[in-house]
């Protein structure tokens, strides 16, 4: 339901408060996707020791965006993304799944600094907070469709252990970037960008069940996060 109201919120509320400019959009909502590859490093060791995959695949995130004019050339509004990715291993019974999840809510500014027709280059940022978790489960439940009927035979079946830990951090999170943006038509827009989360996750930063987490690792977020946008504007 939070995660609703945030997007309902990112979709609306800039539109409302938009100003009339000669240029474009007074205000416009957007659907956003995101590429983002960073260095999980200290996890993937951790993960190669226990006999799992890496997660080395590409994060996909996706959310939306919200801005309204300013100026002519400048724009503020509010961003929210959300995604993650996840291995997993099934043996002797027993499922194993890692994941890495990450969502990132901020403002964000653009100004506009080439105009041509039906054609825009910007650059920018956002700001705001970022949260980010390493989630490890073992499940020694059925897995399988004939576990699953077998566990209700008469005979008692074994007592089984299911685990699950999920260490999180919380972040400030700020992100330059630099884009273009292309009008097909007066209402619509497709944007791309090249940003950097400026974001390195401390070790001592990390909770679990509420509490501190001891020993971890850092995890390095700055690498490259590419953006891409389908706006409809007012």
């Amino acid at each position: 339901m939070r995660k609703i109201t945030l997007l309902l919120l990112v979709i609306f509320l800039p539109c409302m408060a938009a100003q009339a400019i000669s240029y474009g959009y007074r205000g416009a909502a957007s659907f956003n996707f995101a590429i983002y590859n960073p260095d999980l490093g200290p996890v993937n060791e951790e993960l190669r020791a226990l006999g799992m995959p890496e997660l080395d695949d590409p994060l996909l995130l996706y959310g939306a965006q919200g801005f309204a004019h300013l100026s002519d050339p400048l724009r503020v509004g509010v961003t929210v993304l959300t995604g993650g990715n996840s291995v997993e291993t099934l043996s002797g019974g027993v499922a194993r799944e890692a994941s890495f999840n990450l969502t990132l809510l901020g403002l964000l500014i653009e100004y506009r600094f080439l105009d041509i027709p039906r054609f825009e280059a910007y650059a920018g940022a956002s700001v705001g907070a970022g949260w980010a978790s390493v989630r490890l489960e073992r499940n020694t439940s059925p897995v399988g469709w004939d576990d699953v009927w077998g566990q209700f035979q008469p005979a008692p079946s074994d007592s089984a252990t299911n685990l699950t830990a999920e260490m999180e951090q919380r972040f400030f999170w700020p992100q330059p970037r630099v884009g273009a943006r292309f009008y097909p038509a007066t209402w619509l827009a497709i944007s791309g960008s090249v940003e950097v989360p400026l974001v390195k996750l401390g070790a001592d930063n990390w909770m679990i069940n509420g509490n501190d987490l001891y020993g971890a690792q850092e995890l390095d977020l700055i690498s490259p996060f590419f953006q891409f946008s389908l706006s409809v504007g007012i």
